[in-house]
Parts: C-alpha cells; structure tokens; sequence
C-alpha cells in the first residue's frame, strides 16, 4: 500500500526536461538592449523597426519549467483519481462504507466510479488550465493542495482495506 503512495509522490515531483530552444525573460531583455540591427522602435533612415519578440510577460507566464510541472500534476491528479476509485472499491469489498454521500449508491459500481472519477480529472485539469492562463503560481498551489488531499485519501482507503 505504501508503494502506491510513493509511485504517485514520485510522479509529482519527477523533473521534466526544458528546451533548449527557449531562452529566459533576462535574456530577451539583454538581447533588446544590446541589439543595434533590430532596434525596438527607433527610426533608422526613416524606417520604423518594430521587435517582433513576444512581451517578458508571455515569456514567463508559458516558460517550460511551469508547463512540465503542470503536466507533472496533471498526471499525478489523473492517477490519483484512478487510485482513489481502486481504493474506494477495495475497501468496500472489505466490508467498509463510503462515508461521501453523493457517492453512496456508484460506489459499489465499479464502471460508474471510474467514469465519475475520469470526469472529476478531466474537468479539474481542463478548470485549472483555464486559471493557469492569468495565474500561473495559484493554478500550481491549487494542484498540489488537491493532490496532497487526494493522496491522504488513498492512503486512507488502502489502509481500510488491510
């Protein structure tokens, strides 16, 4: 029951790989300041040159790093709910009872549990995306709470189960 715990911990927190590709905000910044070929909106013999770089704000709201967590959590969050399900039905099997109420009746139904618990993932990550747009640090703090309570949950209904 204990390996189940620890497999989702490390999923968690596995670190996921950066591109190469994609530089830092200071380096976009460094960059405008120093480019003498491109300036940002300077007049050079009467020509306007724009930067066509996206604003420091774009780059740090989408940078790798928070996009490889959020999947990292996603991933968790998905698993977890596979495991709260598989917990849920182990323990019922055991003689236990489902002490939620709105999931009395599906909890001994192994197909509808499933589902239910695919759609709870599905529309937590697709709500979490939604505020990862304009905050990206709540949508990763709003993760990792619900993963920890989750997490607490499974370990609750695998110990129900012994």
């Amino acid at each position: 029951m204990h390996r189940v715990f620890i497999i989702a911990a490390l999923a968690a927190f596995t670190p996921t790989s950066c591109l190469a590709q994609e530089s830092s905000p200071a380096f976009h910044t460094l960059t405008a300041l120093l480019d003498t070929t491109s300036p940002s909106s300077s007049a050079i013999d009467g020509v306007i040159a724009i930067d066509e770089r996206p604003p420091i704000h774009e780059v740090t709201a989408a940078t790798p790093s928070r996009l490889g967590t959020m999947v990292s959590l996603y991933a968790s969050f998905a698993m977890l709910q596979t495991l709260d399900a598989h917990s849920t039905l182990r323990a019922i099997e055991n003689g236990a009872t489902e002490r939620n109420p709105l999931l009395g009746n599906l909890a001994g139904q192994p197909a509808g549990l499933y589902a239910l618990k695919a759609g709870v993932a599905a529309s937590t990550i697709l709500l979490t995306e939604k505020v990862r747009r304009k905050h990206p640090v709540s949508a990763i703090v709003l993760m990792t709470a619900l993963n920890s309570f989750y997490a607490t949950v499974v370990v609750h209904n695998y110990r129900a189960t012994r």
